[in-house]
């Protein structure tokens, strides 16, 4: 007979109604026939099957705010016999939205260190003044695995203020009811960068004039070469600007986040100092007590105490 299916229920656009999806989970390669009964209040709903994808079908609330359970038993059968699996749940706890749509995020100009979040709501989800959704948004840099997380408990658009200039960043969004049911599954990930100023030409002042530097073709910087330096006068036909700034601001970036990194680990190395010497602390006191108590104890104690082998 075919192995025990698996079932699951799921509303994403509460309060209208819920689905059911099932599997199983190893194919028998005979056909298979399911059958599926949804029992709420000692009464039988209707579970409409839907053309694709084959293995759910839709029930719509015969009422909202229920505190009867719902239950649902899915039986499969074959030319081997039959399975079944029974579930029963309550209606706000299926609750799960679909993830937020068109999350999108944009650099905010001359603001080195946010990027502007914004999102929509699942269009799946019918009735969001009714039923609003809270949100809730995770980033991170490429470089660094860890994320950080803001909940959010209304709007649907968030600033970032702490990215690190000049970093490109990961970002999702999930998304729950205010009240009821679960997180939905995280967004299609966005990527981003914060505003970074634009290089600017290397320039020298001739003349009272503004001139800019000629690089000849070929030409190789030594480490006495000065950034503001000009070089001989060459025949190339197009200067090459030099990004100083843009350098500068891609080291800086780099030398932050390994600032914060010490800075934590540091912080870590504190806290588990503190522990140890509270760890010697209370040793030492234990050992004070314990060297009292010895002092203590009637001479015939003590040879007994310091000798290992106890008395015929």
């Amino acid at each position: 007979p075919p192995r025990e299916p698996s079932l699951m229920c799921r509303s994403n656009n509460y309060p209208i109604g819920f689905y059911c999806s099932w599997h199983l989970p190893s194919p028998t390669y005979i056909p298979d026939t399911f059958n599926i009964t949804v029992i709420h209040d000692a009464q039988e709903i209707v579970c409409e099957k839907e053309p694709v994808p084959k293995n759910r079908c839709y029930i719509r609330y015969p009422h909202l705010f229920s505190t009867k359970k719902y239950k649902v038993i899915l039986t499969v059968t074959n030319a081997l016999g039959s399975s079944s699996t029974t579930i029963s749940f309550d209606e706000f706890a299926i609750v799960k939205p679909d993830p937020p749509e068109n999350v999108v995020a944009k650099p905010i100009s001359n603001n080195a260190r946010r990027l502007l979040v914004t999102w929509q709501y699942p269009s799946s989800w019918p009735d969001p003044d009714s039923f609003p959704l809270k949100f809730f948004l995770r980033y991170r840099p490429l470089i660094i695995d860890q994320w950080q997380h803001v909940e959010l408990s209304d709007g649907t658009s968030h600033i970032i203020t702490d990215a690190y200039a000049g970093k490109e960043y990961i970002i999702q969004v999930a998304a729950k009811d205010n009240e009821i049911g679960t997180w939905s599954d995280w967004s299609v990930a966005v990527h981003a960068t914060p505003w970074t100023e634009e290089p600017k030409h290397l320039t020298t002042e001739a003349q009272g004039a503004d001139t800019m530097v000629d690089i000849p073709e070929g030409h190789i910087f030594s480490p006495t070469d000065s950034p503001l330096r000009s070089v001989p006068a060459s025949t190339t036909k197009s200067p090459v600007l030099v990004h100083q700034h843009s350098l500068h601001n891609h080291i800086m970036g780099y030398f932050r986040v390994y600032q914060e990194r010490m800075e934590m680990n540091l912080r870590h190395l504190n806290a588990q100092l503190g522990t140890l010497q509270k760890t010697i602390s209370n040793i030492s006191k234990r050992l004070d007590h314990l060297e009292g108590l010895k002092e203590n104890l009637p001479p015939h104690s003590k040879d007994i105490k310091d000798d290992p082998t106890p008395p015929l």
